[in-house]
Parts: C-alpha cells; structure tokens; sequence
C-alpha cells in the first residue's frame, strides 16, 4: 500500500514538472540558448577548418616524404657507384668514419662516468 502511495506521489511529481517545462522561456534564456548555438555552430566550424588544415598538412608532409626518398635513392646509388669505382677509397673512408665514432663514444662514456664519480661524491 505503501509503495503504491510513492508510486503514485512521483507519477504526479512529474506530471507537474513536466507542465512547468512547458512554460514559456524568459528572454534571458532565449538568448543564452541562442548564444549556445551559436556557439555550438562556431565549434563545428573551427573543427572543419583544423580537419582540413590537418589533411593539407598531412599531404604536404607526404610530398616532403617522397621527395627526401628521392634524394636518398640518388645518394645511395651515387656512392655505390663510387664505391664500385673506388673500393680502396671507400675502405679508407669507412675506416675513418668508424675511428671517429668511435672515439666520440668513447668521450661521450668516459665524461658519463666521471660525472657519476662527482654525484657519488
């Protein structure tokens, strides 16, 4: 009997919220829910205009891609051939490109641990 009491207090609870949405809007919330439209409408907008902004630049990086690609393959084949051309050459480049790496590593290590010998200090 008791549930059947609530059931019925907030069926009628909400009849009369519901007659109370019915209403007429003031004026103020007219124009607040038209500036959020409006709003709304400009957030639409400005994420078209950032999607569209974001494809050209992503088909701007990929022409950028390509082109690098391009150099790469004429790099790679030019120095083949240099090497074909000149193997004694090209060791004693190599040779020399690894002696400096090298020792750069090497630097690079050594001032790594000295620094930790400063810190445990």
């Amino acid at each position: 009997m008791v549930k059947y009491a609530i059931i019925n207090l907030l069926i009628s609870n909400k009849k009369i919220m519901a007659t109370k949405k019915k209403t007429k809007q003031s004026d103020a919330t007219k124009k607040a829910l038209a500036l959020k439209k409006k709003a709304k409408a400009e957030a639409i907008k400005m994420k078209k205009k950032a999607k569209a902004e974001a494809i050209k630049i992503k088909k701007n990086a990929d022409k950028q891609t390509a082109k690098v690609k391009k150099q790469l393959a004429t790099v790679d084949k030019k120095t083949s051939d240099y090497i074909k051309k000149n193997p004694h050459k090209a060791t004693a480049i190599a040779a020399a490109v690894g002696a400096a790496l090298a020792a750069a590593a090497t630097a690079a290590a050594v001032g790594a641990s000295k620094s930790k010998k400063k810190k445990n200090k």
